[in-house]
């Protein structure tokens, strides 16, 4: 130390330096100490400033380098991300388009697609309520059993029991089904071409075949063992049917005759011209005086006695099936022209008529004579009720057009054929699942929190109605209100319901009985919009008086009156933690309001017409706002800003509301379509259509997996998603 060049580095004089020997020798602390490596450091830095320098911008500029890659990636995979899930809402878009059309191979493709992977992050899974509505269109159609093939199949017909299902094949087979198991039971093999029609008789014991090789088979059904070839027809022939009786045989083809055949000893009875091209069709009445025909170009009634024309039905294009209703007095045909046509036996008039979109291919009728089935060339079979000539369903299974149809005999199964190569078998009760409730309701729906009932309320009556969603049935019905009843919503506990009416008044009802529990007065107008608090305590309601008001559940007073809205209140709603209420009015804004105050938090100004419908994201810190402008904006509700604009509807959006998990969020508007928006992006995912008129409101069940809309077309409709763990059963996660 002593010897170091700078001067604060020495002794400061020689008894410092004396002093610190002294010290040194008696073992004590002293002043003089190794150089620090900061000062080390320092002097090799000025020794080398040159070098110092380069190397610390070398470093300066890889360290540079590694964040600014670093950085890069990080908005490379949220790129990818983004891209991934703008694909995503496409493809959903895509297989949407996919099942309207009929092409069910498309949609499973688009579905299966974005299936993930097992070792995929939660967050790689961006699955909602479109991938699990459109897994389940396919899953749970009501399809049983597919019965492969190796060509077309043109021909299915139940046995009188309705154990076994009979097919004819392009291959000129006839295959036996056991229609409980979908198990091939054997394979009758004698025709050289197509067969185009199958036929029972009644006792079961024989089957009657034709074929485009211009020959009649009949076979020992038990067996297999061919019993006899009849042979007349010049061309291929089309259709095949026993007698009631099972004595006679008929046949249709298309060298423009009938031909009538002993079904025991095969000969020929009775030849029949027609009158037309072909003969492409035809069935006994229940009593066997009656032949029906489906020509080139008309249908026609034959007395079987004496081959007399008894009815001509002039139709347009080709008529390529009939079937008598059970008990004989009507006759279905269907054909070219896209109609199913049901004529009085007796006098031949036309009695009604259902409209397809597409060629009929095949007409048959329930047991019951309750319902009639087509097939179709749009790949679809559609049940109808007869009394109310109403679409009941369309199956969509098949990826090629539907040639025949027919019902089991308990009117339980329906069995399909195509040129899809392959038949279906359909368990019509999963087939008809409630999709549709239609009493003329309108108005706001509500579930129970245990999703089981749904109350709904109408802008056209004076009631509101509570229905099980499971059956469809209505369980209660609330009298009482003087005029409209548009709004309505379930306590908490599911034991309450409350209405708002046009008649200002609100009613607290029990939601079992339907029993008036009191009447809520103090608006000076109409209530259009009720919300319970998430405890039930409270209940506001918003009112064309300008004002919400808030309630006390318990003593039915009245706590409160927001005012501050220059015009109509249209929707109220609570956040998940009830101390904010929102309300959306005509006067372009949305308020935030203190309950336990009632002081005015926040305006929202953004929409340039009317708020039709307020909701909050579960987990409270997001608003929906839905506006007659056709857009829906999201807000921060901490902060009262708008986050986004979500744009798509091409009218008035009347109704919002949130997935149970926020992820997705439902919007229903006067166009009278449903839409799913993904929260997080603001894209579409599904547009669901059905409704013929506005769709005014919509609602989820508390499991998020059922979704129910309600329109000015008078009918409810039930949009389902499979749930979870239906999918993890079907054998993939």
């Amino acid at each position: 130390m002593a010897l170091r060049k700078e001067a604060r580095q020495r002794y400061g004089s020689v008894e410092q330096l004396s002093e610190d020997l002294r010290r040194y020798l008696a073992g004590e602390a002293v002043l003089a100490r190794t150089d620090t490596f900061g000062y080390r450091a320092g002097k090799f830095v000025r020794r080398h400033r040159i070098g110092v320098g380069a190397t610390a911008l070398i470093f300066l500029t890889l360290l540079g380098g590694i964040v600014a890659t670093s950085w890069q990636a990080t908005v490379a995979r949220e790129q990818v991300r983004e891209n991934h899930r703008l694909l995503y809402a496409a493809q959903m878009n895509l297989a949407q388009q996919a099942w309207e059309t009929t092409n069910i191979a498309r949609l499973r493709d688009l579905v299966e697609s974005h299936r993930p992977p097992p070792d995929a992050s939660p967050a790689e899974d961006l699955r909602g309520f479109e991938w699990y509505y459109l897994w389940r269109l396919y899953h749970h159609n009501g399809e049983r059993f597919s019965l492969p093939h190796t060509k077309e199949v043109w021909s299915v017909a139940f046995s009188p029991d309705g154990k076994t299902l009979a097919t004819g094949d392009d291959n000129g087979k006839v295959k036996l089904w056991d229609a409980a198991t979908g198990q091939e039971l054997r394979t009758h093999q004698g025709h050289t071409n197509t067969v185009w029609s199958v036929a029972w008789s009644r006792d079961g014991q024989k089957l009657a075949t034709v074929s485009h090789d211009k020959t009649v088979k009949l076979w020992d059904a038990a067996t297999g063992q061919e019993l006899v070839t009849l042979k007349g027809h010049t061309k291929r022939i089309n259709g095949v049917a026993f007698s009631p009786d099972s004595k006679t045989l008929a046949t249709g083809s298309d060298d423009g005759t009938v031909r009538l055949w002993d079904a025991v000893t095969g000969s020929e009875l009775r030849t029949i011209q027609s009158g037309a091209v072909w003969v492409r069709s035809l069935a006994w009445s229940p009593d066997g005086r009656t032949l029906a025909t489906g020509l080139s170009d008309r249908a026609k009634l034959w007395d079987v006695a004496t081959g007399q024309e008894l009815h001509t039905f002039d139709l347009l294009g080709l008529v390529w099936s009939v079937a008598f209703a059970p008990d004989g007095k009507t006759l279905a045909s269907g054909g070219n022209d896209r109609t199913i046509h049901l004529w009085d036996v007796q006098t031949g008039q036309e009695i009604a008529a259902f409209k397809g979109q597409s060629e009929i291919r095949a007409v048959a009728w329930s047991q019951d004579g309750q319902r009639v089935a087509s097939g179709n060339t749009d790949r679809t079979v559609k049940l109808w009720d007869v009394a109310s000539r109403q679409e009941l369903v369309t199956l969509k299974g098949h990826l090629g057009q539907v040639w025949s149809v027919a019902f089991a005999p308990d009117g339980k199964t329906l069995a399909t054929c195509g040129d899809d190569f392959t038949a279906k078998l359909w368990d019509l009760d999963a087939a008809l699942e409630i999709t549709t409730l239609k009493d003329g309701s309108d108005g706001a729906v509500a579930f129970s929190p245990d999703g089981k009932r749904l109350a709904v309320g109408s802008s056209r009556g004076n009631i509101a109605r509570l229905w099980d969603v499971a059956t469809g049935q209505e369980l209660a019905v609330y009298k009482g209100h003087t005029y409209l009843v548009p709004a309505v919503a379930f306590a908490p506990d599911g034991r309450t319901v409350v209405t708002g009416s046009a008649d200002r008044t609100a009613k607290l009802w029990d939601a079992a009985t339907g029993q008036e529990l009191a009447t809520l007065s103090g608006h000076s107008a109409p209530i259009n919009a009720v919300a319970f608090s998430p405890d039930g305590r409270k209940l506001a309601t918003g009112s064309f008086d300008r004002t919400a008001k808030l309630w006390d559940t318990t003593t039915r007073q009245e706590l409160a009156s927001f005012k501050g809205h220059t015009n109509i209140i249209f929707s109220v709603a609570f956040s998940p933690d009830g101390a904010i209420l929102a309300t959306g009015s005509y006067d372009l804004t949305t308020k935030l309001w203190d309950v336990a105050t009632g002081r005015e938090l926040a305006t929202l100004k953004g929409h340039i017409k009317p708020i039709l419908a307020v909701a909050f994201a579960p987990d409270g810190k997001t608003l929906a706002t839905g506006s007659a402008d056709s857009t829906v904006k999201l807000w921060q509700v901490s902060t009262g800003q708008e986050l986004v604009t979500i744009k798509g509807h091409a009218g008035h959006v009347r109704s919002v509301v949130f997935a149970p998990d926020g992820k997705r969020l439902v919007t229903g508007s006067s166009e009278g379509i449903v839409r799913l928006w993904d929260v997080a992006t603001g894209q579409e995912l599904l547009a669901l259509k059905g409704h013929t008129d506005a769709v005014n409101a919509v609602a989820f069940s508390p499991d998020g997996y059922l979704l129910v809309s309600s329109s000015a077309d008078g009918t409810m409709r039930f949009w389902r998603a499979a749930t979870r763990q239906e999918v993890v059963n079907s054998g993939k996660p």
